[in-house]
């Protein structure tokens, strides 16, 4: 079952939730003494003509206090540069009234700076840069650094990977109620990295991330319920989760809600509802979704019946390297189901799924040698991809492989069986 984790959707790489920086008013930061400029402005008039949509005036008060050094108007110019408020949008110039701030040892200041650092907005991506930042903010307290902090760690970007410095970042941040922490450090505790492995754990902090509206927490909540991880399985909530995230456009929730109209798992079972979710899932470049899009297109369940349709999904599935859609699609050449019959390309989607360890890919790459399909005979490279699919325990292979060395000398079975040896060591050096 997918989660969505810190992993990539290949779920081997660490990559953190982070959502693209947004720059919040900073109305939190230390209140400075009321400066006043050579016109007569003080911060807390920029303040109220900013509230007031007056931003060309706000702009002229803060410049003036910025210039002077006042905390608060840097990080307003910030802020005012970051969003285009009175002034041309410039990431740069936003970065560069912050790092005045920041300099100055503002808290607030750091840790955006150390946001843009990590971002690469207005500045050139520096991790270093962001981990300096972050870790002088961190010192303060403040939770959206402890946060950054745990994503470097988490990921490795420009430290060592180390799951336990960024477990105990996030907890911190966790602690201060910050939904994202909590999120992270769920997936933590159900991973068992850098934490004790518990799913009880995992989703308590799923929990209190969803209950703020964290939609990739309450995804995974979704499946905590549905597999009864961490809690007692109840397909009721875990569709509820599901609607929850999917109507937030989550695509993993709008797929996984699609999978239990399909299936009818915690409620009513509606091939036509599934649909529309796989849609819009497959919309978003989900290739679980685009998969099921095409099955759906192909059985004509809840869509029309379109095998030219179903072969669209299907090559969008199998760009992103899913097995399934590419062995699907190299059957729709096969066949001419869809598409003009093309044995070529049936066997290089054939293959891109054998290469990947895919049993049912092997066995028709496998066929495709034995009979000329598509790529020259050759009975050493059929008799290697047939044995490598009847390791995995493919039956068909097997015996299509027992009828090929019938025909073989032994001079081509032995060169099958090489090229089976190297496939295997190469797997177990993977």
């Amino acid at each position: 079952m997918k989660t969505q984790t810190v992993f990539a959707a290949s779920m081997a790489m660490f990559v953190f939730s982070s959502s693209s920086m947004a720059l919040a008013a900073p109305q939190s930061a230390p209140e400075p003494q009321a400066l006043q400029n050579s016109t007569g402005g003080t911060f807390e008039d920029g303040l109220q003509a900013h509230k007031q949509g007056e931003f060309a005036r706000a702009y002229d008060i803060f410049l003036r206090l910025g210039n002077k050094g006042d905390i608060k108007a840097q990080n307003f110019l910030g802020f005012m540069f970051h969003e285009g408020l009175g002034v041309p949008q410039d990431a740069a110039a936003s970065a560069s009234w912050h790092t005045m701030a920041a300099e100055q040892g503002d808290t607030f200041a750091q840790s955006i700076l150390g946001d843009i650092y990590f971002s690469g907005d207005g500045v050139a991506q520096n991790y270093a840069q962001a981990e300096k930042w972050f870790q002088l903010a961190a010192k303060e307290n403040d939770a959206n650094a402890q946060l950054g902090l745990g994503k470097i760690y988490g990921n490795g970007l420009g430290v060592a990977l180390n799951h336990r410095v960024a477990a105990d970042w996030f907890r911190k941040a966790a602690d201060q109620g910050l939904a994202e922490a909590q999120f992270n450090l769920g997936v933590l505790h159900e991973n068992g990295e850098g934490v004790a492995q518990s799913d009880m754990k995992a989703v308590k902090l799923y929990r209190a991330a969803a209950d703020q509206g964290f939609v990739k927490a309450e995804v995974n909540l979704g499946t905590m319920y549905e597999e009864g991880k961490g809690t007692k399985r109840d397909l009721k909530l875990a569709r509820t989760w599901y609607l929850k995230g999917a109507e937030k456009g989550d695509s993993l929730g709008q797929y996984h809600l699609g999978r239990m109209f399909a299936s009818g798992l915690g409620g009513e079972q509606d091939d036509r509802t599934a649909a529309e979710w796989y849609l819009k899932a497959a919309d978003q470049g989900l290739a679980a979704a685009q998969y099921e899009m095409a099955v759906a297109h192909v059985k004509g369940l809840g869509v029309p019946r379109d095998d030219g349709t179903a072969v669209k999904w299907f090559e969008k599935a199998a760009d992103q390297g899913d097995v399934v859609s590419q062995v699907n699609l190299g059957v729709m050449y096969m066949s001419g189901q869809g598409v003009a019959e093309d044995f070529g390309t049936a066997s290089n989607w054939f293959r891109k799924a054998a290469e990947q360890g895919d049993d049912v890919g092997q066995l028709y790459l496998g066929f495709a040698y034995a009979n000329g399909n598509g790529v020259p005979v050759d009975v050493a490279q059929a008799y290697f991809w047939l044995t490598v699919s009847a390791a995995s325990g493919n039956k068909d292979a097997k015996h299509k492989r027992d009828d090929l060395v019938k025909e073989m000398t032994p001079a081509q079975i032995a060169e099958g069986q090489r090229l089976a040896r190297e496939w295997q060591k190469k797997q177990e050096q993977l």
